[in-house]
Parts: C-alpha cells; structure tokens; sequence
C-alpha cells in the first residue's frame, strides 16, 4: 500500500499534465514566432514524440507480445474505421 492517499496522486497527475501542456503551449508559441510553418510543424512534432516514446514502449512491452493473427486483425479494424469515417466527413462536408 502507497503512503500518498490515492486522491493526492490524481492531483499530483492533474499538476503535471496542466504543466506538460502549458509547456507545450509555450514551445508551440515559441516555434511558431520564429517562423517555423504551420504545415511542417506537426511533422517535427510526430518525430520528436515518436523519438521519445518508441524506446520507452519498445523496453515495456518488449515480453507482451500479441499473435500475428490479432495484430493483422487490429490494422484491418483501423483500416476500415479510418475509411468509414473519411467517407462520412466527405459526405458531412458536402452538406
């Protein structure tokens, strides 16, 4: 049993994530005021994330490993909820 009450921890968590995006608006200010565009900011952004978080899910995850068969499931699920909703935004935008 942890000594920090568990209400204590939600607020410690709700600090640290208002600070993360505080942060993160701040950086984003800053890029931005520099020059850095708009279309290519969002690029630098998935690399520097993915940079940081792919060593960290690669070392977690490393002895979860799921089949084949449910990975191939998992991306064919994607695929057609990413079609279905492409498609419905067309048609919403089409309205």
């Amino acid at each position: 049993m942890s000594p920090i009450p568990e209400r204590a921890k939600l607020h410690i968590a709700m600090v640290v994530f208002q600070t993360g995006y505080a942060g993160n608006h701040v950086i984003v200010r800053y890029a931005l005021n520099l020059g850095v565009s708009k279309l290519v900011f969002p690029l630098y952004r998935t690399i520097v994330a993915f940079s940081v978080l792919a060593p960290s899910a690669y070392f977690l995850e490393k002895y979860n490993y799921t089949s084949l068969n449910q990975t191939k499931s998992y991306i064919f699920n994607s695929l057609i909820l990413d079609i279905i909703c492409i498609f419905l935004t067309e048609k919403k935008d089409r309205r």
